[in-house]
């Protein structure tokens, strides 16, 4: 009965439930948090019943093969969760007081999961290669339970609101960027100033925005930068960075500057903006215009009358030196 069949090597390539977590991730060869974006073989334990301690607790089917069925889901081969669960409980516990039924029911469900007899050396040697988990392998740290934590009690709104502005009140930026993000406020800067505004009211905004959006050195250098102290390496990723970024620093400046100008070249009268003075002079111009308008028919009756009165004059005229002969 105490003959190996299973040995490490034969062990690396049997399939495996494994618990979801960083031992896992490092056995596949993967970071731990692209566990969730893989599409792995996850199942919990108090979803099919397994025996405490182990219910609690998600796990990973792992197959050296990869080997799906029709449905898509693993060959499991009698090795499903409910039954390794069952089998790694078994012989973690002391073997005192086991029948010739159990032992004989756990074997074959021991070698449904692993194909190999369950004798002596290879029970330890599935629990040394961890194919098998004991109850000393499970996380210290109590699992999570499906009962709802009790709701957190907020603050009142208002300090709330006072809270989240102390903490955006101030934004920072690391060391290797900060050269750079000078340089770029100093080229807003002195891209869009009032005089901007005077010369080109119509454009100036996109003018200006182009001509810093133009600069080759700026990119560049945001370029290596990137390249150098982050882990993009994607040169489209980059460049949709600085698309996103600088245009957003070229709005806050010119945003600014134009409430400055706007403060001093529009003039307040009587507590009316210039532009609702003058939008309002240009309305009682149009309506006395549209008074002092004569309708066609009066026109053509005033033009008569001043034809008739014409005539009348020129006739005493004649009258009058017809006297005078």
């Amino acid at each position: 009965m105490s003959e190996a069949t299973l040995n490490p090597e034969v062990c690396a390539d049997l399939p495996r439930w494994m618990l979801k977590n960083g031992a896992t991730a490092k056995f596949i060869n993967v970071a731990e948090r692209a566990l969730k974006h893989l599409p792995l073989h996850i199942e919990k334990g108090g979803k099919v019943h397994a025996p405490l301690p182990y219910t609690p607790y998600q796990y990973v089917f792992v197959d050296p093969g990869d080997k799906l069925g029709e449905n898509g889901k693993p060959n499991y081969n009698g090795n499903t969760l409910a039954n390794f669960t069952k089998v790694c409980k078994y012989y973690s516990a002391d073997g005192a007081g086991r029948s010739a039924e159990e032992d004989k029911h756990y074997g074959e469900l021991f070698e449904g999961c692993f194909g190999h007899r369950a004798t002596t050396a290879n029970i330890e040697m599935a629990f040394e290669c961890k194919l098998l988990i004991s109850p000393e392998d499970l996380p210290t740290k109590s699992a999570p339970t499906s009962k709802k934590e009790p709701p957190v009690k907020r603050a009142p709104a208002k300090k709330k609101k006072q809270s989240r502005q102390g903490k955006t009140s101030l934004k920072l930026i690391t060391k290797p960027f900060f050269s750079w993000a000078k340089r770029l406020m100093t080229t807003v800067r002195d891209a869009f100033t009032k005089d901007s505004i005077d010369r080109n009211p119509h454009d100036c905004f996109a003018r200006s925005e182009k001509s810093v959006m133009s600069d080759k050195a700026l990119r560049s250098d945001f370029i290596l930068i990137c390249q150098k102290h982050s882990e993009v390496e994607s040169l489209d990723s980059i460049n949709k960075a600085y698309e996103i970024i600088v245009p957003k620093v070229c709005h806050a400046r010119f945003g600014s500057v134009f409430r400055q100008w706007k403060a001093e070249n529009v003039i307040k009268h009587e507590n009316v903006a210039l532009r609702t003075k003058l939008k309002a002079g240009a309305d009682k111009k149009r309506k006395s215009a549209e008074s002092a308008t004569v309708t066609p028919g009066l026109a053509t009756a005033k033009k008569a009358r001043n034809k008739e009165a014409e005539s009348d004059v020129a006739e005493a005229d004649v009258n009058i030196e017809n006297m005078a002969c």
